[in-house]
């Protein structure tokens, strides 16, 4: 089964818990529960979109505009009818 995510919301969630500090590929991994490699591809994918700057190997600060993304509706929530 594949799971849909909403990257700028993985963006916001980390940015409201980390704030201005640094985080690690490790960290993150860690707080996810997923592999070092899936996390890796995840904050390069987030600096791609402009929601993340790579400081240096393996470091990422997640950017202030992170916080301006709004959570998406959840269908169920928005009258749509969910597709299970």
């Amino acid at each position: 089964m594949r799971a849909t995510i909403h990257l700028p919301s993985i963006a916001r969630t980390i940015r409201l818990s980390v704030g201005d500090r640094r985080v690690t590929v490790e960290e993150i991994s860690l707080a996810l529960g997923i592999d070092t490699r899936a996390a890796g591809k995840l904050l390069a994918r987030l600096e791609r979109m402009g929601l993340a700057v790579r400081i240096s190997r393996g470091r990422y600060r997640i950017l202030p505009s992170a916080l301006s993304v709004p959570y998406p509706r959840n269908r169920v929530d928005s009258g749509e009818n969910p597709q299970y």
